[in-house]
């Protein structure tokens, strides 16, 4: 929390300040319900695309919610769910998980369960002591873990450091395939090239480890453990209309406005907005009283007036890229099937059959700029076909630049803390994923932290 000496620093926040988000994703959407909550009635956001959400895109078919970027709900997702609560946005169950094992049969391939798979190379013993320990570390870091930001990450170089090292120097090697599943097949680990494979098989060994244990903190690993030994399948959940619908009901309540262009942002003394809207003639000029910053921070190099600081963080940062494809098929079981060991870039780690009532299958895939949008469809027809199924038609195909990082070598020279010391600077604040990790929950419990931290409350009764 901030003390007195920095909220008098930002004293312009009176009763009828206003406040320009930028970004109407999950960072954007949940700061501008938070400082609603808190009293600030002249919020306006700002987004560039059509729809809100961000990376939580969703599309119905067939009457049924698909998504093509953030999907799962966990148990600890404690913002996320509380949010959902307030616009009655329902989850349901997710199907079980199977792995596909391209090695097998003599490189025919076969399925094995996620038990049998993790348990590759290891022996049970080993892989329970290993889960042990992690739970400990896990306790160790608790305190770093749970809060809301990277500030202080610097000061704990072991957890600066790249993941499969990490897990080396810990005695966790017998998790490596474990961890695999929700952080290299979801988009988090390190980049690759096709035809190139790194050194490390679960592309692990450039992740920085923080990130890691950010995503697989206690509550994920506990679930990610019921879930391999195929103890419950109750977790994780998904929203029902699709991740997207949650946001966009939030928006209901908010002054959100799609199809804007920033063309610049001015800050002297206070904050101009100048902006242009798909539909309307002229550009728009809006003076606010402060800014937040809830977009991919290298994209605001492009309006900002930014500082030499400012250039030099917010240009620091790197993205995976990671292709969502859904294409009705013939023929494939009701489950999510993972892919392991990993195959080549371009080609398909995870099928997901996400509904068994429907065909249209969800293909998630890690891509590289030299692998075309049509290569990934020719090998999801191929993998698809191996593992039992028939693409008859592609139904759409989405290409993030995903997961806002930096290196470990930048993070243990005090990145995080340069970052955040930024926060109110020409009335200017910073939310969003590249403040903490790659998912809506963090993104909102940094936003819930942050205008706590930051905007004192205007109604009674609210602290």
């Amino acid at each position: 929390m901030t003390n007195g000496g920095d909220r008098a620093r930002h004293s312009y926040l009176a009763p009828q300040a206003r406040v320009c988000i930028i970004g109407g994703g999950a960072g954007g959407l949940s700061a501008a319900t938070y400082l609603k909550d808190r009293g600030y009635q002249r919020v306006t956001v700002l987004e560039r695309a059509p729809r809100v959400g961000g990376l939580c895109e969703s599309f119905t078919y067939d009457r049924l919610g698909f998504d093509l970027g953030g999907n799962y709900v966990m148990p600890g997702f404690d913002h996320v769910r509380a949010l959902a609560r307030r616009v009655d946005a329902a989850l349901v169950g997710s199907p079980s998980r199977i792995v596909w094992d391209h090695t097998m049969n003599g490189g025919r391939g076969g399925f094995r369960s996620v038990l049998q798979t993790v348990l590759q190379g290891t022996t049970p013993w080993a892989f329970a002591e290993a889960c042990v320990r992690y739970r400990l570390l896990l306790l160790r870091y608790r305190d770093l873990v749970d809060s809301p930001g990277l500030r202080d990450i610097h000061e704990y170089p072991v957890l600066c450091q790249p993941f499969a090292r990490f897990l080396a120097s810990e005695g966790l090697d017998p998790l490596r395939r474990l961890f695999a599943i929700p952080l290299s097949i979801m988009g988090y680990g390190s980049p690759g090239r096709r035809g190139q494979p790194p050194e490390d098989a679960e592309y692990l060994d450039r992740l920085p480890t923080i990130y890691a244990l950010k995503y697989v903190d206690a509550s994920t690993f506990q679930t990610l453990l019921a879930v391999g030994m195929g103890l419950s399948n109750e977790w994780p959940r998904r929203f029902a209309d699709g991740y997207e619908r949650l946001w966009e009901r939030l928006s209901w309540t908010l002054d959100v406005r799609r199809g804007v262009n920033v063309e610049a942002v001015r800050r002297d003394g206070g904050v101009r907005v100048e902006y242009t809207r798909s539909g309307s003639p002229g550009v728009v000029r809006e003076d606010y009283d402060a800014l937040i910053l809830a977009c991919p921070p290298p994209a605001t190099l492009g309006f900002l007036d930014a500082s030499a600081e400012e250039r030099d963080l917010y240009g620091a940062f790197q993205y995976n890229e990671y292709c969502v494809t859904t294409a009705v098929t013939e023929g494939m079981r009701d489950h999510i099937v993972d892919v392991l060991p990993l195959t080549d870039f371009g080609r398909p780690w995870a099928m997901v059959k996400q509904w068994p009532g429907s065909d249209l299958c969800v293909y998630y895939s890690p891509v590289s700029p030299e692998v075309s949008d049509e290569e990934v469809v020719a090998n999801i027809r191929e993998d698809a076909a191996r593992v039992g199924g028939r693409v008859t038609k592609v139904h759409s195909q989405r290409r993030w630049k995903y997961f806002p990082h930096v290196t470990s070598e930048r993070m243990g020279a005090g990145f995080y803390r340069r970052l955040e010391a930024l926060q109110g600077d020409n009335r200017t604040f910073t939310f969003g994923n590249s403040m903490d990790f790659e998912l809506a929950e963090k993104s909102a419990a940094y936003s819930k932290a942050r205008v706590e931290d930051f905007f004192p409350a205007l109604l009674a009764g609210v602290v």
